[in-house]
């Protein structure tokens, strides 16, 4: 599943340092070409001159349109390593400076889309590290570097994969800490701007998407922390938000006033219930 953060977009970043790290690269190997000239050097740049236009055209593509697309998205991820690949097999060991484009192809995919994304980077990587091994003249002369190579692009995506495990989790408990009030674990007034602004921003289909919002005013709450003491205000705490998430499954306005008022039985008795201890 793709998504992002308001005004933040992912593939664009992404389009943006093809470009930019592609031109960064093209100089050097363009200045390399000007003073020592030979076939490999000139294809090798070549190539990443074409790399650069590609980066190009999916930044004008992706300047064009803000929706997410899956099969975009893998076409331009095996594209990355693929292009890499051509650059590696056609100019042997003239190319070897951009092996860490690889790896920096599988950290993209890892931070920017998740564990999916990686692996269909990781693949493509080994398919051409393989591919190299068979097929390229150096890449087959020199195979226990091939073979390390592919060891270090799989252990290099194994780790990345864990840590994008922990990276999501950890993630989802700040969001989860930063949304919910720490004593009734209900949603708080971030959590609600956040839900109102996506209701606000939905489209509304045959008026089946319409929000509508409730407020409802607890009285004298403090009175029970303030009479009886923190520990029933927090027991009375739990019932309400017992209460509130029965009444969010049920979603039936005639049962709503029947459980606030079940709700606000409870709480008297269970405050009577600490009183007499």
């Amino acid at each position: 599943m793709l998504s992002h953060g308001p005004g933040r977009n992912p593939e664009r970043e992404q389009a943006t340092l093809r470009v930019w790290m592609g031109a960064a690269v093209l100089l050097p190997y363009g200045v390399f070409a000007w003073l020592h000239p030979s076939h490999d050097v000139s294809l090798v740049t070549h190539l990443i001159a074409l790399y650069v236009a590609y980066g190009a055209m999916t930044l004008l593509v992706l300047s064009r349109t803000s929706a997410p697309s899956l099969t975009r998205l893998t076409f331009t991820t095996i594209a990355d390593q693929a292009l890499l690949g051509l650059a590696l097999a056609e100019g042997g060991a003239t190319a070897l400076p951009l092996l860490w484009v690889m790896f920096w192809f599988l950290i993209g995919s890892g931070y920017r889309y998740g564990k999916r994304t990686l692996a269909v980077s990781c693949v493509t990587a080994l398919g051409v590290v393989v591919a190299l091994g068979i097929r390229q003249p150096w890449w087959n002369a020199n195979l226990p570097a091939a073979i390390g190579l592919r060891l270090s692009v799989l252990a290099a995506s194994v780790y990345l994969s864990v840590l994008v495990d922990r990276l999501g989790n950890a993630n989802r408990d700040l969001a989860r800490q930063a949304s919910t009030d720490p004593l009734t674990g209900l949603s708080n007034r971030y959590a609600l701007e956040q839900i109102v602004n996506r209701a606000m921003l939905a489209p509304e289909a045959d008026g089946r998407g319409a929000s509508a919002l409730l407020l409802i005013d607890l009285d004298g709450f403090k009175e029970v922390n303030d009479t009886y003491g923190h520990a029933v205000g927090r027991h009375a705490a739990a019932i309400l938000r017992a209460t509130a998430r029965a009444t969010h499954a049920r979603r039936t306005p005639s049962r709503v006033s029947a459980a606030t008022s079940s709700s606000c039985s409870r709480i008297r008795s269970a405050t009577a219930a600490r009183c007499c201890r």
